[in-house]
């Protein structure tokens, strides 16, 4: 039980940016790099995770993933921005053909009560 409890102190202590920053200043960079991936893994929107990553794999001299990872994280918001601009475009056509469906109703309105009063 002793061993289940330490080994629960030491995930939770290993899963944040700061044990993975107190790795980096020890010069412990695989193990900073190896946490900091698995920290991003578990939180991909978490930006300070993702900082820590870049910063841990900086100081490991990995800058070529470094610019992958930059890449793929600027991909990524050219495909949301762009998945954004269509729903935009679609939002502002069936903006335009409610406002054309209400005229016509109001048009038709009109022709009712003319209609009616005769």
């Amino acid at each position: 039980m002793t061993a289940l409890v330490l080994w629960c102190a030491t995930e939770l202590a290993a899963a944040n940016p700061g044990h993975v920053r107190d790795l980096i200043e020890a010069d412990r960079w695989r193990e900073a790099v190896e946490e900091a991936r698995a920290l991003a893994l578990s939180a991909p929107d978490d930006l300070d995770a993702r900082a820590c990553l870049g910063e841990s794999l900086y100081r490991a001299g990995r800058i070529d993933e470094i610019s992958r990872r930059n890449r793929e994280g600027s991909d990524h918001v050219s495909r949301s921005t762009a998945e954004q601009a269509g729903a935009l475009q679609e939002l502002e056509s069936a903006t335009r053909e409610l406002r054309e469906l209400a005229t016509h109703l109001a048009d038709l309105t009109r022709r009712l009560t003319r209609i009616e009063a005769v």
